[in-house]
């Protein structure tokens, strides 16, 4: 099973995601980066904030991951990025990247700090016309924080449910695909 590295990334000013600088280092990273994984790289906007973009992308483990990070290739992209974006987080998630659906328009991601997850926060991401769902634990949290993400391939709204933001143990963020 591989794992799904989800990357938070921000957008320095005065660039935004729709900066022809960007959009080409982004098309980098994606060329060289599947390349290094084999599995596709997805791009998406925060919905409440476009100056965040989050990366999607599959990786057979976190080690081999974490060697691509620290060879010359990737050295070579953090270099070109630091004018232009900064690196907000990074984690990896105990689900099947080949799972996920690529053609995807939007993803709703939600982040539970407990061990299990609250049955009102579980309903309350499952609303929507949602196309694909899956949930796994953030490997560098040793489990103690669970990710769910909901794909949606339509146009269409991902329903109700709670708003982008925190409450004492919820982070949900809503995601439109950036394709450039």
């Amino acid at each position: 099973m591989t794992v799904t590295e989800f990357a938070t990334i921000g957008i320095l000013p005065p660039n935004t995601n729709r900066s022809p600088s960007v959009q080409a280092f982004f098309q980098k990273v994606a060329q060289l980066q599947c390349a290094a994984s084999g599995h596709p790289v997805l791009f998406f906007e925060d919905a409440a904030d476009p100056a965040s973009v989050y990366i999607l992308a599959g990786w057979p483990d976190p080690d081999t991951h974490h060697k691509w990070i620290q060879g010359e290739g990737n050295k070579e992209l953090l270099a070109e990025m630091l004018s232009q974006t900064e690196v907000k987080g990074m984690v990896h998630l105990q689900i099947n990247f080949a799972d996920f659906p690529t053609d995807v328009t939007k993803v709703r991601l939600a982040r539970y700090s407990s061990q299990t997850l609250p049955p009102i926060a579980a309903e309350a991401i499952d609303s929507g016309p949602v196309t694909w769902k899956g949930a796994g634990r953030c490997v560098e949290s040793n489990g103690s924080e669970i990710y769910r993400l909901q794909a949606l391939r339509s146009s269409g709204e991902l329903g109700e449910g709670p708003e982008g933001g925190t409450d004492d143990d919820t982070t949900v963020i809503e995601m439109i695909r950036l394709l450039w």
